[in-house]
């Protein structure tokens, strides 16, 4: 009687047949898990910071502003200074880079919050989108930011 010796033809194939099928299900729905995850990152890296220059505002008993990188918008990169005046030459408390791959609707050049931790200028909603959004997907954020400076965000259909 001969000892086995490896594997036969037949079983290598069947498991490169079997490792196929699994591949060819695993990886869309890896992509679309990758996918989600850097906008729920991004996301909440804004909302982390608009909590921030709400509570430091508190804290320090004065406006804080959260001020657009570029001066139009919050996708190209945000930075938060105490006071009102996002061109003074203040320390900044917090630089945060652009928003890759997400466009913003409702965008502004600053968000300011006052000392009693409201947003001034009243209420607003922010959506970040996605550049590949298909139809009917839920990609989309939608950031309210109350007027008492409550952030609340739910998710939006592209």
């Amino acid at each position: 009687m001969q000892a086995n010796r490896g594997f036969t033809l037949v079983e290598l194939m069947v498991t490169v047949a079997v490792l196929a099928i699994i591949s060819s299900i695993a990886f869309p729905n890896m992509r679309e898990l990758i996918v989600n995850g850097r906008i729920t990152i991004q996301t909440n890296e804004l909302i982390s910071s608009l909590s921030l220059a709400r509570s430091e505002a508190i804290k320090r008993g004065l406006d804080v502003s959260v001020c657009a990188a570029d001066g139009t918008g919050l996708a190209s990169g945000w930075f938060i200074v105490a006071g009102a005046d996002c061109a003074a030459a203040v320390p900044r408390l917090v630089r945060h880079e652009a928003l890759s791959d997400l466009g913003v609707t409702g965008d502004v050049a600053a968000l300011r919050f006052s000392s009693r931790g409201g947003l001034i200028g009243g209420e607003m909603t922010l959506t970040l989108t996605p550049t590949v959004c298909p139809a009917g997907s839920e990609r989309a954020r939608q950031i309210s930011i109350l007027g008492s400076g409550r952030v609340a965000v739910v998710r939006k259909s592209c």
